[in-house]
């Protein structure tokens, strides 16, 4: 990291890393970026040692090198900041204090669960210039050994490593060393929309309902692909019974600590969808009961909870799980083979593979544009469907591979006579 240079075109790369093009770099007249040359690399490290002042070094080699460089020269001054008392727990109880008017009742809940749990026993108590890459690499391989659901894991780490952003932006952390934490390489595992039940588990399903309020639930789930919170906000006037209709209009959440929330459904998308004849049937019948047990509220929830408010969210997905153990949709472990979300890629999995156009699918589910539902559902197109690509050509019997019929000599002639 020494060397003089003469001078010529600095081009900025990222933050504290520069490339010094000298004057007979191509990049210091034509001032193109990202150019392959010898020139060296700038690299402006803070002086923690004397706050407010930096220091700069020359480095020769990859931009890869260069930041490697110039992350050792900022451990390098790592030792000034084992003066400061705090520990991660400190910091943690000043970073909570001040996200919490900017991040969301859920945000804030979910990151203070996780640190609660996962992240305090492990650093709380250890200044945050004692970690390195190593230990949190260490804790990470620790909790997935423990039999932590991964997607847990990473909620930790995600809350880890903006934490530990955080102390770098009060300048008592030169580095953020939860920044490229490589995780374990996930064992392969089947796409959610492959995790969906047959017709025949369907019924199963059915039959296991002992109310005409789950046994619509189900069907609204399986049949129409609502999902939880829109299930839950569903009112009686949304529903279009002769038309066979749904208007999805809201949705319902409840944040942990907090109470049921209604807002626009997923991405603000609202629409129409088809319901079928036994679902309506169903419907009709729930109202008829309704009415004779003295609950006429045409105006109100379909499906109310027990405070007269919309049912939470989390008591539809415990209800599937229970109507799928009665029916004995369990695997080996005793773990159900469907939630409720998987009802909905039931639905979609069963037009698809009845040749239901992806427009369609698309607008039934509600997506933004068909071609999420293509990323999604791609696997359930046979190779078959291939074929349909060339049905609509016929062979003509004047049509011949060479001489005064061929397809190529009417093709231009074709286009001489349109112009």
């Amino acid at each position: 990291m020494t060397g003089t240079l003469r001078r010529g075109w600095r081009e900025a790369v990222e933050p504290g890393i520069s490339r010094g093009h000298t004057t007979s770099c191509p990049s210091t007249s034509d001032r193109k970026t990202g150019r392959r040359c010898a020139c060296p690399w700038f690299l402006v490290v803070p002086a923690l040692r004397r706050p407010g002042t930096t220091t700069t070094a020359i480095f020769r080699g990859t931009l890869t090198g260069a930041r490697a460089e110039r992350q050792r020269a900022l451990l390098a001054e790592r030792p000034a900041l084992a003066a400061s008392p705090g520990v991660v727990r400190d910091y943690a109880r000043r970073w909570f204090k001040a996200g919490a008017h900017r991040w969301s009742p859920r945000t804030f809940e979910t990151r203070e669960r996780a640190y609660r749990v996962h992240i305090d026993p492990a650093f709380g108590a250890v200044p945050p210039g004692q970690i390195d890459t190593a230990d949190i690499e260490r804790w990470v391989v620790k909790l997935l050994g423990c039999g932590q659901p991964r997607r847990q894991v990473e909620i930790a780490y995600e809350t880890l490593r903006p934490l530990l952003g955080w102390i770098v932006g009060q300048r008592e952390l030169p580095v953020n060393p939860a920044s490229g934490v490589r995780f374990p390489q996930r064992p392969p595992a089947p796409s959610p929309a492959e995790r969906v039940i047959t017709g025949e588990q369907t019924q199963a399903l059915l039959r296991a309902c002992l109310r005409i309020e789950h046994e619509t639930i189900v069907r609204v789930a399986v049949e129409s692909g609502l999902r939880r919170g829109e299930i839950a906000g569903l009112l009686w006037t949304d529903i279009d019974l002769p038309a066979r209709r749904i208007n999805v209009r809201r949705a319902v959440t409840q944040p942990a600590r907090a109470g049921k929330i209604e807002r626009r459904p997923k991405m603000g998308k609202s629409g129409r969808v088809a319901i079928s004849d036994e679902l309506a049937s169903a419907l009709e019948r729930q109202k008829t009961q309704n009415t004779s047990r003295g609950r006429p509220d045409d105006q109100g929830l379909v499906w109310p909870g027990r405070d007269g408010g919309p049912m939470s969210p989390s008591s539809i997905t415990h209800l599937i799980q229970r109507l799928c153990r009665r029916a004995g949709l369990v695997d080996a472990t005793g773990a159900t083979l469907i939630h409720l979300h998987g009802l909905r890629h039931t639905a979609a999995s069963a037009a698809i593979s009845a040749g239901v156009p992806i427009t369609v699918v698309a607008a039934q589910l509600r997506h933004s544009r068909p071609t999420t539902t293509m990323q999604v559902y791609a696997h359930l197109m046979d190779d078959r469907e291939l074929d349909r690509f060339l049905a609509h050509r016929k062979p003509t019997p004047d049509a011949t591979i060479d001489g005064e019929g061929s397809d190529a000599r009417n093709g231009r002639t074709l286009r001489n006579e349109e112009q």
